[in-house]
């Protein structure tokens, strides 16, 4: 089916009055939240906002009927810039009278003269509107006029009727010669809102082909009765990705990031195709100057829709030269430079050198991630090498590779790491961190530690008695190194769920745990306890947090401050402005004066190895801007006669927050930090392993496995909603608990058209509903990716085989598995093995 691209200001035409509408004089009988000084002169509402929740709310009306072609008109002015919702119901039952954050339309409210807003609230799914709420910019007060609200028609230009199910794919034939993301907006029968699905544009003024997987959307089901492509594109949706071939050289480098001349070295291309068809009988054509091409190692017959693939060759420089290198297959071309350094100067040796720590009177720390284990785990990096680590794609826990991360982080100002810390009523996963790591380092004293408590948990898993065994734990494990990090003597932690504890045991019981915690670290010797809780950029939740027992606060990230509507709606946004984002809320939560707070400095973000293209992505970001940011953050600390700053993150290559040195940008993050926090000490030198005859440290690119028998462990797969999930009698058992249990597996690396079936060799204590979903390098798992089948609860052993490759989105490389054994509560399952199968 075709589809017409959408000019979005036709929506702005055309307009026709729907009968509703409403007068300043009436307007101004709504309830109101937060609102001062309302009243009604020169044809307006005027009123004053104050920090918080302000809000104008109606009282019940005759409802109407809610259809997608209407729009909401909205005519005012304000003197402050800001985030403002509508929302909408068409019922007054429920917490907040109907009203929910899954039925409210975002604008922004600009400053300065009247305005006119025009907001398309797509609320077909309610049926009808009986009340509507406006909620105000809360960051800040503000003065407001408004003249008129009122509910007019719009044009249907966009209108189609279409089935989701049949139609998966868009593809779109477009050039465009600026930007970096695509939008396509859609809106379903069965849901209320405009859906938004985002894409990388290739902004070089030539036709290209995008085939954007909509089925993956969760909102892509029944009738698509509004679609929205880009000015220009054509326009076509099917079940399959469609079009030529349309290749696009997305890498091109040296993979030894700290290549040295005279040394054959790889030369490494990664290439996609965009298009339906294959790419078949390559050619492509390599121009390299000043550097010898030595050999071609692998060139594949074809590139298929949607698979990265690799190409190789040899290259060698005989001296030390940055050169150019340009790579052409079909209409894909790309130039890049590449780097051969001198040899290495220094001898051989058997050791990571001894760190010379820098000089500073700065608490730098640094959050570290232990999630780098296994083969699996660096998998979804491996399609973004310019993320490669200088240490390879290592394996974490060996306490030679903590060495060369120490050594590089204190010869650099950083001081300390917060070492992401995993507890769930018992179960601990992810500390080889630190237990296997750095408890065993040559060069461990030289930096201080602290734990940034992931208590992420489900619901009802934080309790006063269970807050007692982490302590104990903490304290016979960490607490009594003499490296460990304290303030005023004070073991330090940090929580990154800070609400969760409230939520699990109440706001009332929060405070006397924490107390007793600290009561239980003085009866073993030391100061007490310091607790910094992780918060959102706003203050809203400060007083609760101290009330609470907090002693502190900061963040992990918050990667989604000063955003506009359009960027939230694109998912994209500059790393420029997100850390004057960051600076805007240190100066709002330390103006607060409610609690301290710890700076927390972001390294980037760009989290698609783990969550694909429709995920928030910060662009731009450098060591010179990172840089910026440090000056920033140390003009705050000064201003207050503070020290000490968290820096996320070491090493969160999944999200794209790292500083550790890597490809592209090599030493540059950390010698920022060393140039703002230590600029007296000298400049170290760049040594990497492979310089000194040390390394490799990579973990070997296994096969990762499609097939696993539980004999003796789960082998990476995890239970949610499960309870008495073990390993027994050659089985893994569980018993279902709650309305959402599932098996999830290890990331893994499989071709679809390699694997038709999904073996599962199990038993039940009784009939279930199972399903399986997958992920893959381009989508989440989602309900459209998923196939039922029945399972026989006679408790005896049966092998279930399952066609999966009968639903058309079971393609391209399946990156993850997931089994729901059903909803039903207190179903005993046990799992011989689950396997992929010919």
């Amino acid at each position: 089916m075709s589809v017409k691209p959408i000019l979005l200001c036709l929506l702005l035409l055309s307009l026709t009055a729907h009968g509703r509408e409403w007068s300043p004089e009436e307007l101004a009988r709504w309830n109101s939240g937060k609102l001062k000084n309302l009243r009604v002169a020169d044809g307006a509402l005027l009123f004053e906002t104050e920090p918080g929740d302000s809000m104008l709310i109606s009282p019940p009306f005759a409802s109407f009927p809610a259809t997608p072609w209407q729009c909401i008109e909205l005519v005012m002015k304000s003197d402050v810039t800001g985030r403002a919702q509508i929302f909408w119901t068409g019922t007054t039952v429920g917490r907040f009278g109907g009203f929910s954050p899954e039925k409210t339309t975002d604008f922004t409210v600009v400053a300065g003269d009247w305005q006119t807003y025009r907001l398309e609230p797509f609320w077909q799914a309610e049926q009808n509107i009986l009340r509507l709420r406006l909620d105000f910019p809360e960051q800040q007060p503000g003065h407001y006029a408004i003249r008129s609200l009122r509910i007019l028609e719009r044009p249907t230009t966009d209108k189609v009727s279409l089935q989701a199910d049949n139609n998966g794919f868009l593809c779109l034939r477009m050039a465009a010669n600026r930007g970096e993301t695509g939008v396509i907006e859609f809106a379903s029968r069965a849901t209320n809102g405009l859906h938004r699905v985002t894409f990388p544009l290739r902004a070089d003024g030539r036709m290209h082909t995008y085939n954007i997987d909509l089925g993956a959307h969760p909102a892509w089901r029944g009738e698509i009765i509004a679609l929205r492509s880009p000015p220009g594109a054509v326009a076509t949706v099917g079940p399959e990705p469609q079009g030529p071939a349309d290749l696009e050289i997305t890498f091109l480098g040296l993979q030894d990031p700290w290549a040295r001349c005279g040394q054959p070295t790889r030369l490494e291309a990664r290439v996609v195709n965009h298009g339906g068809e294959p790419a078949r009988d390559l050619e492509p054509r390599l121009q390299i100057a000043r550097a010898r091409l030595l050999g071609t190692e692998k060139i594949p017959p074809q590139i298929e829709f949607g698979i990265p693939e690799t190409l190789l060759w040899t290259v060698k420089a005989d001296h030390p030269v940055e050169t150019g290198v340009r790579l052409s297959i079909g209409d894909a071309t790309r130039t890049e430079t590449l780097l051969f350094r001198p040899p290495s100067p220094w001898p051989k040796a058997d050791y990571v050198p001894e760190p010379k720590p820098a000089k500073t009177d700065y608490l730098v720390g640094a959050y570290y991630y232990p999630g780098w284990h296994t083969a699996a785990r660096w998998a979804p990096l491996r399609n973004y090498p310019e993320r490669q680590p200088l240490l390879g794609w290592y394996r974490e826990g060996d306490p030679e590779v903590a060495d060369w991360q120490i050594k590089w982080a204190v010869e650099h100002g950083i001081r300390f790491f917060l070492y992401d810390w995993y507890w769930d009523r018992g179960h601990r996963h992810l500390e080889h961190g630190i237990h296997d790591a750095l408890f065993h380092a040559r060069y461990q004293n030289l930096i201080q530690f602290c734990l940034l408590y992931a208590n992420h948990n489900p619901p009802g898993s934080h309790s006063p008695e269970d807050f007692e065994k982490i302590t104990q734990y903490w304290i016979e494990n960490y607490f009594k190194r003499p490296n460990y990090l304290t303030i005023a003597g004070k073991p330090v932690v940090v929580i990154f769920s800070s609400q969760n504890p409230a939520r699990d045991m109440g706001a009332d019981k929060v405070k006397p745990t924490f107390d007793r915690m600290r009561q239980i670290c003085r009866d073993a010797g030391l100061g007490g306890l310091y607790l910094v809780a992780c918060i959102h950029s706003s203050t809203n939740l400060l007083q609760k947090m101290k009330e609470q027992g907090y002693d502190a606060v900061t963040a992990y990230n918050w990667p989604g401050v000063n955003m506009t509507p359009a960027e939230t709606a694109t998912r994209r946004a500059s790393y420029a402005s997100c850390i004057e984002g960051y600076h805007q809320a240190w100066r709002d939560i330390a103006s607060a004066n409610v609690l301290p707070l710890i700076p927390p400095v972001c390294g980037g973000w760009d989290a698609r190895p783990w969550h694909g293209e429709n995920t928030l992505v910060r662009t731009g970001r450098t060591p010179e801007l990172f840089k910026r940011h440090l000056m920033e953050c140390k003009r705050f600390l000064d201003q207050r006669g503070e020290k000490m700053l968290f820096i996320e993150a070491w090493n969160e290559w999944g999200e794209g927050s790292y500083i550790e040195p890597h490809r592209e940008f090599g030493f540059g993050y950390l010698e920022a930090v060393r140039e703002v926090f230590a600029p007296q000490s000298p400049k170290p030198e760049p040594i990497v392993p492979s310089d000194i005859g040390l390394g490799p440290y990579d973990i070997p690119d296994e096969p990762p496995a499609t097939s696993w028998t539980f004999t003796n462990n789960t082998l990476g797969w995890t239970g949610n909603n499960m309870n008495d999930f073990r390993v027994a009698d050659g089985a893994l058992r569980f018993i279902t608990r709650g309305r959402d249990p599932s098996l999830v597996s290890p990331r893994m690396q499989a071709r679809a058209s390699q694997f038709p079936f999904v073996v599962l060799r199990l038993k039940a204590s009784r009939d279930l509903d199972g399903q399986l979903f997958w992920r893959t390098t381009n989508t989440k798992e989602n309900e459209a990716s998923s196939v039922k089948f029945p399972i026989r609860g006679d408790g005896e052993y049966h092998e279930i085989r399952v066609r999966i490759a009968d639903n058309r989105r079971w393609r391209g490389i399946i990156t993850g598995l997931r089994f729901d054994p059903g909803s039903h509560d207190g179903a005993e399952v046990a799992i011989e093995s689950i396997r992929l199968s010919e």
